[in-house]
Parts: structure tokens; C-alpha cells; sequence
């Protein structure tokens, strides 16, 4: 019996091994916001080869930690679009490049094949990355490309905040490829990739139980540039439901990241006061704001988030009247 247990345990071991030798690579992969990934290099009108074996596009991952884009949708406005579907995950890593290629034979190496479900017309057209949950991680809205080059992203921080650059800040393409058309698909090619620092909520509506006793907003940092950051994230209680009291913390907290930040630092604030009243689940309201640095720091998006705090009491309800015999009418009973 002793034996048979213990052959028992060491199976269920060997079944869990896969997941456990996966664990490090999934504490270090985190899901998208607008604007992490960026769209820094397409191929609408290879030259040198057919449209079906040389158009690409290209994704930069601008975090210091890898996403995993399996699962996301890659379309354009109208009807063309691709479930990206790698079998389970489909890293970028962070800070680094990967190349999504309509056919498995482009003339250079790609990480991932999207068929025919998704193409790219000559003239113009849109490049959508959506997450899982249809949010739209990056965009271009283009509207022409040079036959036999891909057009080329000039400088990253041309990307607003939402993941979206105008299709003035691509231009021609100049590195032979093997098969005759001209790109980098995977590499730099003539983009800038230097940033200045953001900072940001790091999530744009969620909520928070009122007993939970921890902070409720977290405030990241990214990019940092070794030059100190601080800035004001501020309670508009005037569009809230929830009140000052709400919160341990007067309005406005002064959020401070010292000259040693490192990529993807965050900070909490905000933590919600466990009264005894109930008051039902309120809407609480809170924006960046003043951001201070020697440096170029900007507010990036999300520069807002709306907070729900939900509550942990019970109502007080009283049955304060009866009338238990309306004159012998049953229809007639009512409580208060």
C-alpha cells in the first residue's frame, strides 16, 4: 500500500512537470495596454515576389518584459482578419521584434503565418491589433506603399499613447532582402527605438473590495531615463459617486520615483476605508496630473481610471408595521 501511494504521487508529479518548467517564462510574460506593442515595419506590395508570399508586418514589443500575443486578432477595418493561434502562446520578447508573414516561404525568417484570412491592399488600408478581449493594442491607417519596399517606422515615440502612429512617420524602406524586395522585417531597420519616460494608471476601469485592505490605484513608470518623477494622481470628487471618506488617503497623493526606477516600477495608492456603513457599490474617479522631472517624463494613457469599490456591509432592514388581519381578507395584508 506504502508503495502504490507513494508510485501514485510520483505520477501526479510527472504530470505537473510541463506546467512547472513553464512557470518562469509565465511570471515573466504580462498581458497588453494600448500602445505596448507598436507596428514598426509592413509589406503591402512586395515586388520581387507575389503579394501571397511577400507581405508581413511587423510588432515591437516597447516593454521590459515579453507579451504573449496568441489569441490576439489581426485585421483592418472592413472585412479581412486573422485569429493569431499558435498553439498556446506566441511571444514577443521584451524590447524586441517579431514578424507575422502571410505565406512560410517569404525569403526571410518569420515567427508566425497568417494565411490568406488577412492581406494587405497596395493603395491604402489599416493594420489593427486587437487583444484577446477586442481592445485595440496598435493601429496604422496607411494610404500608399512603394512596390518592392516595406515601409518603416522613423521614430517610436511618433506612437501615441494608444498604440497608433500617422503613415507620414513611415518611409521606404533601403536593406536588400535575399529574395530582391527590401526590408528588416525582424531587425531596427531605420526606426529610432530611444524613448522618453511615461508614466500611467496601470488599469483603466477594475474594482476593489472595501474590506481588502490593500491600495486600490497603481500608478507604473517606463522608460525611466535616471532622472527623478514625481506626479500628483488626484480624486475628482465631483464626478464620483464615492466620497473623500471614502479612501485612507487625502486627495491629491504625490507620487514620487526616485532617480533609480527601474522599467515597470509601480506604486499603489489609494487604499479604500473600511467603515461599517453600507452604501452599495460606488464609482470613484481618479487622473494624473502635475507630472514634475528634469528630465522630458510625459502622462501616458491611461491617464484616468475609473475605481469601483464594493461593499462588504449589509443593509439595516427593519419591519417596522404589519397588517396581519385586514377585516378577514387575505389580499388585503401588507408589510412595511
Amino acid at each position: 500500500m506504502f508503495l502504490k501511494l507513494r508510485f501514485g504521487a510520483y505520477k501526479k508529479l510527472l504530470s505537473l512537470l510541463p506546467f512547472l518548467l513553464l512557470l518562469p517564462f509565465l511570471a515573466n510574460s504580462q498581458s497588453a495596454q494600448p500602445g505596448d506593442i507598436v507596428i514598426t515595419e509592413f509589406m503591402a506590395d512586395p515586388d520581387a515576389v507575389s503579394d501571397d508570399d511577400g507581405e508581413y508586418v511587423e510588432l515591437y514589443n516597447r516593454r521590459s518584459y515579453s507579451i504573449n500575443i496568441d489569441g490576439f486578432t489581426l485585421s483592418d477595418d472592413s472585412n479581412t482578419s486573422h485569429l493569431i493561434d499558435n498553439g498556446g502562446t506566441l511571444e514577443i520578447p521584451a524590447e524586441s521584434f517579431i514578424v507575422l508573414a502571410r505565406s512560410d516561404s517569404p525569403g526571410f525568417t518569420s515567427d508566425y503565418v497568417f494565411g490568406s484570412g488577412f492581406s494587405l491592399t497596395n493603395s491604402s488600408d489599416e493594420i489593427v491589433l486587437k487583444n484577446s478581449a477586442g481592445i485595440e493594442i496598435a493601429r496604422l491607417n496607411y494610404n500608399s506603399s512603394e512596390a518592392g519596399k516595406s515601409s518603416e517606422l522613423n521614430d517610436i515615440q511618433n506612437v501615441d499613447a494608444n498604440g497608433e502612429a500617422s503613415a507620414s512617420n513611415y518611409i521606404a524602406a533601403t536593406n536588400q532582402l535575399s529574395n530582391g524586395d527590401y526590408g528588416t522585417p525582424g531587425n531596427q531597420g531605420q526606426a529610432s527605438l530611444a524613448e522618453n519616460p511615461t508614466v500611467r494608471i496601470l488599469q483603466s476601469t477594475f474594482s476593489v473590495e472595501e474590506n481588502s485592505g490593500t491600495g486600490a490605484i497603481t500608478v507604473i513608470i517606463e522608460d525611466p531615463d535616471g532622472d527623478a518623477v514625481e506626479v500628483d494622481l488626484v480624486f475628482d470628487e465631483e464626478n464620483s459617486q464615492a466620497e473623500p471618506e471614502d479612501f485612507t488617503s487625502s486627495s491629491p497623493v504625490t507620487i514620487s520615483f526616485p532617480a533609480s526606477a527601474s522599467d515597470g516600477d509601480m506604486q499603489t495608492v489609494y487604499p479604500p476605508h473600511n467603515d461599517s456603513n453600507f452604501e452599495g457599490n460606488e464609482e470613484a474617479i481618479f487622473t494624473l496630473s502635475n507630472i514634475t522631472t528634469s528630465g522630458s517624463a510625459t502622462i501616458a494613457n491611461a491617464t484616468s481610471t475609473t475605481l469601483t469599490i464594493e461593499d462588504d456591509d449589509q443593509p439595516d432592514v427593519v419591519i417596522n408595521e404589519i397588517n396581519a388581519d385586514p377585516g378577514g381578507d387575505a389580499d388585503g395584508k401588507w408589510y412595511s
